[in-house]
């Protein structure tokens, strides 16, 4: 029996291999591409049609009570009010800042662990796996949801289904079939994939600063001049620049540079971020948002003494 591929061409068969429901329905995959405007990955779409549940028993947070993807929007004001909310804005910001999309947790350690499908492909074929532990986002495995199920499929056997696992309740199989290494090419356009949102795991600023944290807490994350001038042609392409830096110029004060990103952002075809940019059109920050920036201001000003 020839090795498994992980770079998405067999994915099918991976599915039934992690018990995955025969029945496919396209209605997740179609209501995301539709309200992202883009096309996903063949490999996600294949997923989501055929989702794994892959939920730990135990895993649940009493601080998280919607861990949907798109949380309250398309509804703007009720979704700024649910970054505000510690935890679950973490997520949110998360979700809609970095572009990533929960499939599943588990317990690492005693610690919750978030399984996040990568919603930018980087091939036509692949978007990749990253986790979020409330601290830091980073990677599993080579850019393949695919090569994500079968090394916890690994994980879930050897730990017999107890613990430090994501569970595959519909898993029949206790043998494997061995793995095909994942080609060099695709591991490599994989890399600066992930490390760009790695890289950007600071942008829950925006959840501490609509918490009302102390603005110490947040000043080594705030956006600079050019970081801004850099990303900025992200805001006309893609769901999680344009989400991101609307949000951010807005809750700032930054009004020449909202509204270029105002400007921007109709060209993207995301439906969440024209909500975003018709709201912030029409409202300004509210008495607790303009405070908390008063406080930020002098917190940036005193640090530049």
């Amino acid at each position: 029996m020839k090795p498994i591929k992980v770079d998405g061409t067999d994915i099918d068969a991976i599915l039934d291999i992690a018990g995955a429901p025969k029945k496919k329905s396209t209605k997740v995959a179609d209501d995301l591409e539709k309200m992202l405007g883009m096309k996903l990955a063949t490999e996600t779409r294949k997923f989501l049609e055929r989702p794994v549940e892959l939920h730990h028993p135990d895993a649940e947070d009493p601080g998280v009570k919607d861990d949907s993807f798109e949380g309250k929007l398309p509804d703007v004001g009720a979704w700024i009010e649910q970054l505000g909310k510690n935890r679950e804005g973490l997520r949110q910001c998360v979700h809609h800042f970095l572009g990533l999309y929960p499939i599943g947790e588990e317990l690492q350690y005693g610690d919750m662990m978030v399984a996040m499908i990568v919603l930018e492909p980087f091939t036509p074929r692949l978007s990749g796996v990253m986790y979020y532990d409330e601290r830091e986002v980073g990677t599993w495995g080579d850019g393949s949801i695919s090569g994500f199920l079968m090394q916890e499929l690994a994980k879930y056997i050897e730990e017999d289904g107890d613990r430090d696992c994501f569970h595959f309740d519909h898993f029949k199989k206790k043998e494997l079939p061995k793995v095909a290494k994942m080609p060099t090419a695709i591991a490599k356009a994989w890399t600066p994939h992930w490390r760009w949102r790695l890289d950007r795991r600071s942008r829950w600023w925006i959840m501490w600063f609509l918490c009302n944290e102390k603005p110490e807490r947040m000043l080594h994350a705030l956006p600079s001049e050019k970081e801004w001038k850099a990303e900025k042609s992200g805001v006309a392409k893609t769901h999680h620049e344009g989400m991101y830096w609307i949000l951010a110029h807005w809750l700032l004060g930054n009004e020449n540079e909202l509204a270029e990103a105002v400007t921007l952002a109709k060209k993207n075809p995301s439906k969440y971020v024209a909500a975003l940019g018709a709201f912030v059109t029409k409202n300004t920050p509210n008495k607790k948002q303009k405070a908390q920036l008063d406080r930020v201001l002098e917190a940036v000003r005193l640090s530049t003494r």
